[in-house]
This record gives C-alpha cells, structure tokens and sequence, in this order.
C-alpha cells in the first residue's frame, strides 16, 4: 500500500529535520500537520538545507514513483537525506548527525536515493538542452 505523499509531508520532515526533532517517524501518523505551509523564513531555511523546495521534493518523489526508481522501503525523509547531501556534502558523520540517524543508514539511503535521482535524467532532461549552446 502506497503511503499518501504531498508536498507539506516534504515541508514537515524538513524541518524536523532542521529543528533535529525526533518526531519525523511518526508523520504519517499525525495528518493535521499536513495542512500548513511554510513560512517564508522556514522556506529559506528548507531552501539552505535541500537546495529547492518541499513541491520540488514532491515532484522528484512522484516522478521516483511513477518511473518504478524509488528504492524499495524508502520513505520522503531518505529522500531530504540525498537532498541535504546534495546541497551541503559535508562529511558523512556530520550529516548524520542533522538526519539524526547512523552514520551507515545516513550513507545507504542518501546514496541510494541520489542515484535513482541520477536515473531520472532520461525522463526529464530534454535531448535538445544536452547539445543546446
């Protein structure tokens, strides 16, 4: 059974995950944190940390699913990991740290979702910007 996904869910892991709070697990539990949308202070903040925004994770999860590339069992939160890493590529004990997690799961599900990104390039990227000057 797929887990419902939108884009406040990318909003309400990112910052937990920037207020390292430990409530992240249970989100898809508490639905009524769903409904609110970032503020703009919270939104330059998630912008610092993943390098878009919640929508832009959101479309990224929708199109992992829809081309069968999202690793099995991974959730939206994995997903923010191989963003933060993305964005910021500071050493893995350090981004650990922020995901409040191991450094071992950190690495496997941050790299596993950076390269199912990295798959998505021939379903988005058009043939003509690859040679376009």
């Amino acid at each position: 059974m797929a887990l419902p996904c939108d884009e406040n869910i990318f909003a309400y892991y990112g910052k937990s995950i920037i207020l390292k709070s430990h409530y992240a697990t249970d989100i898809y539990n508490d639905f009524t944190n769903f409904n609110r949308s970032l503020s703009s202070e919270e939104m330059k903040q998630f912008k610092a940390f993943f390098g878009t925004t919640p929508f832009t994770c959101f479309i990224i999860w929708d199109l992992l699913n829809e081309y069968n590339l999202k690793p099995k069992n991974g959730t939206p939160c994995h997903l923010l990991w191989a963003m933060m890493l993305m964005k910021l590529y500071s050493q893995e004990s350090v981004m650990a740290s922020l995901a409040d997690t191991t450094v071992k799961t950190f690495r496997k599900w941050s790299w596993l979702f950076v390269s199912a990104i990295h798959k998505l390039q021939p379903y988005v990227v058009s043939f003509l910007c690859l040679f376009s000057s």
